[in-house]
């Protein structure tokens, strides 16, 4: 499963964007113009996230990683010195995670000692207030104001994985967009394992 938590607003941008674009073109250069520039611009930013998936089994793919359960791309690792950004992969040995197409770090399943997952939280107030000035402003768009409240909602987080190796404990955090999910994953992994 490839992740991506933004889908949906992609999705909203290219059905607002691509029209956009293809009547400011048609309305200042051709109309011709306009038809084939909208269009392009709906293709290319409603299919974003398809490239994106793309992207991430093509990475998988080089590397030689199999039987990936959650990938996701565009993660941030926490490190002391300073914050890197790369892919993350789930597979069935462990959780690799890429930079440039490179693995920078492996972690095996059977050295993980603790999974936690630690989500953020949003601001309800300001979204709250968000919310009424686009039921005042637009009293046709309730569905749009429950989904910003739910897209606010995402449980976006910190992943922190502990590690046994040799005496010493070292501890890995990774942002995510679903960290529900990666628990879940890692501990039905190491359950499998341990059976």
């Amino acid at each position: 499963m490839y992740l991506y938590a933004e889908r949906i607003l992609i999705q909203i941008l290219a059905f607002s964007l691509g029209p956009f674009l293809g009547l400011l073109t048609a309305a200042f250069v051709n109309p011709w113009a306009g038809i084939i520039i909208g269009l392009t611009a709906f293709i290319f930013i409603f299919f974003q996230p398809f490239f994106s998936d793309c992207c991430l089994k093509n990475t998988a793919k080089d590397l030689g990683l199999e039987k990936i359960l959650v990938a996701e791309g565009n993660i941030k690792y926490y490190s002391r010195s300073l914050d890197l950004k790369g892919k993350l992969y789930l597979c069935k040995d462990g959780i690799t995670f890429v930079i440039n197409n490179k693995v920078d770090l492996f972690i095996p399943v059977k050295k993980i000692l603790k999974v936690q997952g630690e989500t953020e939280q949003s601001d309800k107030e300001a979204l709250a207030e968000l919310i009424s000035k686009f039921e005042r402003r637009s009293p046709n768009l309730p569905q749009v104001t429950q989904m910003a409240a739910e897209i606010a909602d995402l449980n976006c987080g910190r992943l922190q994985i502990t590690v046994e190796q040799s005496i010493f404990r070292n501890e890995f955090c990774f942002e995510v967009s679903d960290i529900k999910l990666w628990v879940k994953k890692v501990n039905e992994l190491q359950k499998s394992r341990a059976l």
